[in-house]
């Protein structure tokens, strides 16, 4: 594997690149890979990146999470913060907490995740898997937009 030549944009653009292999080899019908288990850990190795660099991660507390910001990145309305960055810290705090339930289908494949608020107990976050592989783009194209800005 190659050495990252600029750790943050490689780790987006990695991350992307294995989501869309692991969406074609899930359309092949190949059963071997593991889209949820990807998805999980692209998540959490991206907001744990992101939520440690607090200058870039001041600017997605910027974007206000408005009903139609929430359905844009697959948000429940539900879901109280003001702001993306506080959703994305309440995300690391679950996933760091380990209060994460896998849900499945009627068929045993996992249909859902939900994220709890293990600290306050005041939230609770059930994304399908198509939600989180659409969370998990906009995240990965609001930062690579970033970084092409502050360059």
């Amino acid at each position: 594997m190659a050495m990252f030549t600029n750790q943050k944009k490689d780790l987006i653009k990695r991350t992307k690149a294995n989501l869309d292999f692991i969406d074609q080899e899930k359309k092949a019908g190949n059963k071997g890979v593991y889209e949820t288990t990807q998805l999980f850990n692209s998540l959490l190795g991206i907001i744990v990146n992101i939520k440690e660099e607090e200058i870039d991660f001041v600017n997605f507390k910027k974007i206000i999470l408005t009903d139609v910001v929430k359905k844009e990145w697959s948000i429940p309305k539900e879901i109280n913060a003001d702001n993306l960055g506080d959703f994305i810290n309440n995300l690391r705090n679950s996933i760091a907490h380990i209060d994460i339930t896998f849900t499945p289908d009627n068929t045993g494949e996992i249909a859902s995740l939900t994220f709890k608020d293990s600290i306050k107990g005041k939230w609770e976050y059930i994304i399908t898997i198509g939600e989180m592989h659409n969370f998990l783009n906009k995240l990965c194209e609001y930062i690579e937009k970033y970084f092409a800005s502050v360059q």
